[in-house]
């Protein structure tokens, strides 16, 4: 089953993490001579041994929803990057002036257009080793639904990573499929559902069944929070404390 989930959490485009920089990344689009730019904010980490998390989120919303996890980041000297997927918030240009948006007729859920998502980070990943120096062992991927289709598939490309978490993943999203990404997986990685939500919490049970031996941690919720239980919106103060302590067992090893 291909799933599409509009979980809208901040309305707008134009959030801003505080204190951080601009981090913008030319990728391709439909138009080979005209890259769309995707806009991010990367706050650097405090030393050269603390990981850095690149933060994706779900469908209909942009990089504002991840400000819980980075006022809780931040503290402990890591360093984040969260970006508007293509097509979402401020990533919606291309240098010629084009215009991209996801809810455009012609991206419906089996367009090509998601499938660049894997690739976007994939690019994103070599921006940020080029631009900061950041290795590639101290970068973890953070997706929540759609974006954490897209952490497990570029991830299986991605050697050497740090770590993946996944917020409420699905077994496809927009035809971005976890199973295969699942069998192939070589990163240590989180994964988190609550049973209320119950396409990603049967696609978790699925995925935990085809994870190599000792790689993954799933972590079942039985609830979700009163803003709801799919993807970011299980952020309740507690579960961002949770997933930082698991990455810096995860960093110690």
């Amino acid at each position: 089953m291909k799933r599409f989930f509009l979980v809208v959490l901040c309305l707008g485009g134009a959030w801003s993490a505080r204190g951080a920089d601009p981090f913008d990344v030319a990728v391709n689009s439909p138009r080979l001579d005209d890259p769309l730019i995707l806009q991010g904010d990367y706050t650097a980490p405090s030393g050269p041994g603390a990981p850095v998390l690149i933060m994706l989120h779900g469908l209909g919303s942009h990089r504002g929803e991840w400000a819980p996890l980075i006022q809780r980041t931040t503290p402990r000297g890591w360093g984040t990057l969260a970006y508007d997927l293509r097509g979402h918030g401020q990533s919606r240009r291309t240098i010629a002036g084009q215009t991209i948006h996801f809810e455009e007729p012609e991206n419906g859920r089996d367009a090509a257009f998601w499938k660049y998502l894997p690739k976007d980070l994939e690019q994103v990943v070599a921006a940020l080793e080029k631009k900061t120096g950041t290795e590639r062992a101290k970068i973890v991927l953070i997706g929540a639904s759609l974006g954490a289709n897209t952490v497990l598939d570029a991830g299986t490309h991605l050697k050497g990573l740090k770590a993946l978490v996944l917020l409420s993943p699905g077994l496809d999203y927009a035809g971005i499929l976890t199973e295969e990404p699942m069998k192939n997986l070589t990163t240590p990685t989180l994964m988190i559902a609550a049973q209320p939500d119950l396409y990603a919490f049967t696609s978790c049970q699925r995925l935990k069944t085809l994870a190599p031996p000792g790689l993954l941690t799933w972590t079942p919720l039985a609830q979700g929070t009163p803003q709801g239980a799919h993807g970011v919106q299980l952020f309740n103060g507690k579960l961002e404390e949770k997933i930082l302590d698991w990455i810096a067992g995860v960093t110690k090893r």
